[in-house]
């Protein structure tokens, strides 16, 4: 064969296409082994590297397994693909299955590989020669690198270039740990302790440190190289940085040198080695250590128990906390890591161990006082601290309670009969456990005040409580108030200190303590301001008194002023209102500012009502008025109470609701109601008024001789005493005490004797047949009363015998004269006091008589108003029809006229006596307004409602002629029948024969002077007897009065035995009768004057008492009892009961008539059956 033979041409091109074959596949194979094996290598090293410590064992079988993994990787993706091409043979069948050459090139591989078969034929032989030449054609245009058995040079590149990827990013990531675990599977075998060829070594493997501290890092050079040495460190997980590493001077004999990094502010846990050259130490670890910090601390607080108040817990414990002293405070924590101790470190460093279990703690105190504190805990490797910010406890003291003593009605002076009415409240932040009301008595003349005294409110709320104190017994009684609230406590307290007996001068002094629940330990306690109520002499509440009736006069003129002035514009809007029913807008707000105008008047009204009920009060308590007087000025309070007419607001609201309404009539007679209810107001307000002013002389009288019965009394007491210094003062406050009575008297007859009144009621035009005067009625009798007892007085035989008393008893006198000084004293005293009370029966009279006179004069002329209109009712014809009878009618008119010039009149009446009523002004006006239609009818000519008229005038001018005689008769003026007076209250019937008893004594002196100096002479046996007529007759009064007070239940017997007061006056009588006066007899005169002051003014405390009781239990106006008329009344004694409760209203000395009164009518209503029921009504 040549060199161009075919076939060989075949063999040469598949040997060449076979070797290119067999390098692809060793490349693609190299390369995707060397990216597995890096990928494996890198698996590994992280397996190693990411713990801290790897065991050998590990290292070993990390080792094996990347091995094993080369091994793998070289013989699947190198010596597999190289195997599986094989020969050329081998390879021709492959390719040509892969290239679809229909078995050309395996024909031609195997024609040219055995040319001997075909030699023998030629036609084999150009057969052969044809398939080697088609099958060099398609070996020619075959590619190497697409050989069958070889992955794609995409895939293979794809896959080396995402193990790449993957492997550098791994780096990246965790190159620390790939680098440390890299070394590890370099030499499994090497351990950490095995030296290295470098022979440089860490001092120490692991260094503690504290958080935020420089750490040291050293190693141990053995070695002799001149290679610098460096410090290397990294987070577990970080890269590594370098630290310079110095080496240290060495300071003791010891082998290698010493090499050491500083670390500043180490806060983190770190890995480190040292580097010198290529060569690395083992990693060693830095550990910081950080103290113990809490992470939470709640609190749970429990409150003392006294207080109330509930237990709170807070998750997150305040650094600043209020609350109560004696609280419990418990907290619990826990901190970052484990504890070895916990404590409480207080600002003044004194620590408080706590409870510690594992990382928890708790501990806790009670808290008494203001306290500043810190948290300070430690663990076992003795590290710790305080916490930051401090804890504040403010500790919420327990405040005193707080006390408040009030006296509602004000003032500071003691009530004469020692009752006190006193508002109590007090007030604690937890609560009030004990309230007492402390009390002493005060004497500015005493060198030390008494202890308190203690009464319990608490006890005296269920029951009254007693409490002895020097010289009496002092009770209280409490009410609860009406707003009880918690850590709150008030009450309305009643005291009553009667019994201890206060002079003039001394002083009672009250305060109030409260004390509080504060458990355990002592209670907290408060005190109120301290009360001092003094008992003020009777010239100090007589010019108060005077002051207060002046003050009340001028109050009442400036009513009466606007009142007239609101009637006057009442009366306008209604002649307006009568023009044009249909009020403007402006006329509106004229008829509401009358209205409000209106209701200031009544609010004015009622101050002053009360404050008249308060000067009543305290003229009772203080004795300075007799039982009557007071009853007189209650007669004029019940008048001021009845001017405060509820009909007037029903008015106003029906004026009001017209007026929204707009309808013109309603309107009209609203006004019209308004204007004469008005007017009704006013003429009440003037009766009020003008008896205030009538009674004010009568007053002054009254008070001035019950404060001559106080000094009798006092005087009194002093001669049944001891004689000692305390004796001596007081004796000498009794004469300065008479001076102050005598300068009272002088200016009282001063003030007597300056202008008139300006508030006494006199008429604009003088009248016929009325008396006229300028003063009150009572004036001439008080000013010869004053004028006499001043005489009295200006003899000096009084200031003489208090002196010369005074002196005796000073000076510790025992003897007759001391005793005859006293007793002439009192004689003295009774002889002025016998004065001022015959002044006094005087006055009284004179007010009596001028009631009297001018109702009877009024009665008078309305009887012969009446007689001509019973005249002028016969004239009138009763078939006159629309024919006017002018004569007549101007008759008529002029009894018209005169009628209502009797109001004037009236009204004055009217002003001077309670005793008549106010409907009689009243009925004079309707007398008026019903002889006005008769006028009209006879100016008319209507004979029939003219006649028909007169004749009813005439019968309501008969009535209102006896209701005026009626009234004159018990107003005392004498005269006009023989009607039965009622007995007199007992109090009268004592002060009466006390002024004949003090008359008495004082003519018993003056027979007894006349007998010593002229002897027994038929004269002076003629005034004896009658002497002893007198003294019998006093002394059959008392007798008459013991057996009145004999029936009086046990609670109201008065002070002293009128029975054996009686039996004394007999005696009395009879040693007069004998001839038997001496000084004796005077003596026992004295003695039986001051008891029977006595008695009266027990009598006199007791009907106090009554009218107190009676004011506060009663209700201000009557009760409506009974039904409407549909059905029978449900209780058939009420209206008995209605009239008996009336009974306390009614004048003392007509009650007994009164009372038989009742009691009749209870008997005659008996056989209907109420008689059972009507005993128990009986008053």
């Amino acid at each position: 064969m040549t060199e161009r033979d075919p076939a060989l041409r075949f063999r040469d091109d598949a040997r060449r296409l076979l070797r290119r074959a067999r390098r692809h596949a060793l490349g693609r194979g190299a390369a995707q082994a060397t990216a597995g094996i890096a990928l494996l290598t890198a698996w590994c090293a992280l397996l190693l590297g990411w713990p801290a410590e790897a065991p050998a064992l590990a290292r070993v079988a990390a080792a094996v397994v990347w091995w094993l993994g080369c091994a793998w990787l070289i013989a699947d993706l190198v010596v597999a693909p190289l195997a599986d091409l094989g020969g050329l043979a081998r390879f021709c069948g492959r390719v040509d299955r892969a290239a679809g050459c229909g078995n050309r090139l395996v024909a031609a591989e195997e024609a040219t590989r055995r040319p001997d078969r075909w030699r023998a034929s030629p036609l084999a032989a150009e057969l052969a020669g044809r398939v080697v030449a088609a099958a060099g054609r398609d070996l020619a245009v075959l590619d190497p690198a697409r050989a069958p058995g070889l992955p794609p040079l995409r895939v293979a590149a794809g896959r080396c270039l995402l193990v790449a990827a993957a492997v550098s990013l791994g780096c990246v990531l965790t190159g620390p740990v790939l680098e440390r675990g890299a070394q590890r599977l370099a030499r499994p075998l090497s351990g950490p302790g095995t030296p290295s060829a470098s022979g440089l070594f860490l001092e120490t493997a692991e260094v503690r440190v504290v958080g935020g501290a420089d750490a040291r890092l050293a190693a141990v050079d053995f070695g002799s190289s001149v290679l610098p040495v460096a410090c290397e460190v990294r987070s577990e997980h970080g890269a590594w940085r370098t630290l310079a590493a110095e080496l240290e001077p060495a300071t003791t004999p010891a082998p290698g040198r010493r090499f050491a990094a500083r670390l500043a502010d180490a806060r983190d846990d770190l890995v480190y080695r040292f580097r010198r050259g290529p060569f690395t130490t083992a990693e060693g670890r830095l550990r910081v250590l950080h103290p113990p910090l809490p992470l939470m601390l709640s609190l749970s607080v429990t409150p003392p128990s006294y207080t109330g108040l509930p237990a709170s817990r807070h998750p997150q414990a305040p650094t600043r906390l209020e609350v109560p002293t004696g609280s419990r405070l418990e907290w619990r924590g826990r901190a970052n890591h484990d504890l070895a101790q916990a404590a409480m470190v207080t600002a003044a460093g004194d620590s408080t161990a706590w409870s510690v279990d594992g990382d928890e703690f708790h501990g806790g105190l009670t808290v008494t006082g203001p306290l500043s504190w810190r948290l300070r805990l430690r663990d076992a490797a003795g590290l710790g601290g305080l916490s930051d910010a401090p804890y504040e406890i403010a500790a919420l003291a327990d405040r005193a309670p707080v006390a408040e003593l009030t006296r509602p009605d004000g003032g500071t002076d003691l009530p004469g009969d020692g009752r006190l009415e006193l508002a109590a409240r007090a007030e604690d932040d937890y609560g009030i456990a004990g309230l007492d009301l402390l009390l002493r008595r005060e004497d500015p003349e005493a060198p030390q005040d008494t202890a308190w005294i203690r009464l319990p409110v608490p006890a005296a709320l269920a029951a009254p409580v007693r409490a002895e104190l020097e010289g009496g017994v002092a009770g209280l009684a409490a009410d609860p108030a009406a707003d009880p609230a918690p850590g709150r406590l008030g009450a309305s307290l009643h005291l009553d200190v009667s019994q201890l007996e206060f002079v003039p001068g001394q002083t009672l002094a009250l305060q109030l303590e409260a004390a509080d629940n504060r458990r355990p330990g002592a209670p907290g306690r408060g005190r109120s301001r301290v009360l001092r109520f003094t008992l003020p002499s009777a010239a100090e509440l007589l010019a108060d008194h005077q002051q207060g009736e002046q003050q009340r006069l001028e109050d009442l003129a400036d009513l009466r002023r606007r009142g007239g002035d609101l009637r006057d514009e009442l009366a306008r809007l209604e002649r307006e209102l009568k023009k044009d029913p249909l009020p403007d807008f402006a006329r509106r707000q004229e008829i509401d500012e009358a209205l409000a105008r209106q209701q200031d008047l009544q609010s004015g009204l009622e101050d002053l009502t009360d404050r008249l009920h308060r000067d009543l009060d305290r003229l009772a308590a203080s004795n300075l008025a007799s039982v009557e007087l007071v009853e007189r000025l209650d007669q004029v309070a019940a008048l001021m109470d009845e001017i405060r007419d509820e009909n007037l607001d029903r008015l106003r609201d029906q004026l009001q609701d017209a007026m929204a309404r707009l309808e013109e009539r309603d309107v009209q007679e609203a006004v019209a109601d308004v204007a004469r209810r008005q007017q009704e107001f006013l003429d009440r307000l003037e009766r009020a008024a003008s008896l205030l002013e009538q009674m004010k002389r009568e007053q002054e009288m009254a008070a001035l001789t019950a404060q001559l019965e106080q000094l009798m009394r006092e005087q009194s007491q002093l001669m049944e005493g001891e004689r000692d210094a305390e004796a001596a003062a007081r004796q000498e406050a009794l004469s300065e005490a008479v001076r102050e009575l005598e300068q009272q008297l002088r200016e009282a007859l001063a003030e007597l004797a300056a202008t008139p009144p300006a508030g006494e009621p006199q008429s604009s035009e003088p009248q016929t047949g009325e008396p006229s005067t300028d003063e009150p009625p009572s004036a001439e009798a008080m000013r010869e009363a004053l004028e006499a007892a001043l005489a009295e007085l200006e003899k000096g035989d009084l200031e003489a015998a208090l002196e010369q008393a005074a002196g005796s008893l000073k000076s510790g006198d025992q003897a007759p004269q001391s005793a005859a000084s006293q007793q002439e004293a009192m004689r003295r005293l009774a002889s002025l006091y016998n004065v001022l009370l015959q002044g006094q029966q005087a006055m009284q009279m004179a007010m009596q008589n001028f009631a009297g006179e001018a109702m009877r004069r009024l009665a008078f002329d309305l009887l012969e108003i009446s007689r001509r209109q019973e005249l002028l009712a016969t004239a009138i014809p009763a078939d006159l029809r629309d024919v006017r009878a002018p004569q007549l009618a101007r008759d008529q008119k002029r009894l018209l006229r005169a009628t209502a010039a009797l109001r004037g009149r009236l009204e004055t009446a009217l002003g001077s006596s309670g005793a008549i009523p106010f409907r009689m002004l009243q009925e004079l006006d309707k007398l008026v307004e019903g002889m006005q239609p008769t006028v009209t009818a006879l100016d008319a000519g209507w004979g029939q409602p003219a006649r028909a008229g007169a004749r009813g005038s005439l019968g309501q001018i008969n009535q209102l002629v006896m209701n005026l005689l009626t009234s004159a008769q018990m107003a005392g003026g004498g005269g006009g029948g023989a009607m039965s007076m009622p007995m007199p209250s007992l109090s009268r019937q004592l002060e009466q024969m006390a002024r004949e008893q003090a008359g008495l004594n004082g003519l018993t002196e003056q027979l007894r002077r006349q007998l010593g100096e002229r002897g027994m002479s038929q004269q002076a046996r003629s005034q004896m007897q009658r002497l002893q007529s007198d003294q019998q007759g006093v002394a059959r009064g008392m007798g008459e009065a013991a057996e009145q007070q004999r029936g009086s239940p046990e609670g109201e017997r008065i002070l002293g035995d009128l029975r054996e007061l009686a039996r004394d006056l007999e005696g009395v009588a009879a040693s007069l009768a004998a001839g038997e006066i001496d000084e004796q007899t005077l003596e026992r005169q004295e003695r039986i004057l001051g008891r029977m002051l006595d008695a009266r003014n027990s009598v006199r405390k007791r009907d106090f008492g009554r009218r107190r009781e009676s004011r506060a239990a009663a209700e201000v106006s009557g009760r409506q009892q009974g039904s409407d008329g549909g059905e029978p009344a449900s209780a058939p004694l009420a209206p008995w009961r209605l009239r008996a409760e009336q009974l306390d209203r009614v004048p003392a000395e007509y009650r007994d008539l009164v009372r038989r009164y009742f009691e009749t009518l209870q008997e005659l209503d008996a056989p209907r059956g109420t008689g059972g029921a009507a005993a128990e009504a009986r008053p």
